[in-house]
């Protein structure tokens, strides 16, 4: 099956679009998109990230022909690479970003998401994965060589953890 994705032009300058199956590069998952222009568009929930990238031979599918899209949107997905960035792109990137943070919302969406259970036990994971390897080890080690936290560092260390202890709910005595 080949299917090129054609953006042809109806009456009056509005190009045609048509909805196709692609598979997103990030999750693998098909998913819905619009091509036009040469281009197919969607949006992958799973991913939680846009699809945007160029048609190319039997890349896209219609979505009337759902029965054979998974077969020719699999070979798709290892033709699209992702872009790297210059460093002259990451340096305006970094300084389009200095001085910006999250609102007050933002900050207590994202503790929610990190702090379920599921998202510990993969932190956990992760973390003790990382430190199985003798390198990492000596690393994070030697970073804190010659390392002691001042006594008004301690304090605001237990001043914010009796903060977060009292928020919990739970009282001393």
């Amino acid at each position: 099956m080949t299917s090129f994705v054609v953006s042809k032009v109806i009456g009056g300058g509005v190009p045609k679009l048509e909805r196709v199956q692609v598979i997103c590069p990030a999750c693998g998952q098909q998913v819905e998109a619009v091509a036009t222009d040469g281009r197919v568009k969607g949006y992958c929930a799973a991913a939680k990230q846009n699809v945007d990238f160029p048609v190319t031979q039997g890349m896209a599918v219609p979505v009337s022909s759902q029965a054979n899209a998974v077969a020719s949107v699999t070979a798709a997905a290892a033709v699209h690479t992702s872009k790297h960035l210059t460093a002259e792109t990451r340096a305006k990137i970094s300084a389009a970003l200095t001085g910006k943070h999250h609102t007050v919302e933002t900050r207590a969406k994202i503790s929610a998401v990190l702090s379920t259970p599921e998202a510990r036990a993969k932190q956990s994971a992760a973390s003790k994965k990382y430190w199985q390897d003798p390198e990492y080890q000596a690393k994070q080690k030697a970073s804190h060589i010659g390392k002691h936290p001042t006594v008004e560092h301690k304090a605001k260390i237990s001043a914010a953890l009796r903060r977060r202890h009292n928020k919990k709910g739970v009282k001393k005595g």
